[in-house]
């Protein structure tokens, strides 16, 4: 058995505006932000929410 080369086809990647995960990330990385916001302007709680929010869209990004 010799090795062979990859197909075109595995080679390729699909463009960032048409990755699902891509945009996934961005929203998941909007909503962190969205949090470092909320701990600047003193709102525990709320970040605390936010960040666990962002954990779930993490998860989200890992199945798309």
């Amino acid at each position: 058995m010799g090795l062979t080369r990859p197909k075109v086809a595995q080679m390729e990647k699909p463009m960032k505006k048409d990755d699902p995960h891509f945009w996934v990330s961005l929203v998941k990385s909007a909503i962190r932000i969205a949090a470092c916001y909320m701990l600047f302007i003193g709102s525990i709680e709320m970040a605390a929410v936010t960040l666990a929010i962002a954990e779930f869209a993490g998860i989200g990004e890992e199945l798309v």
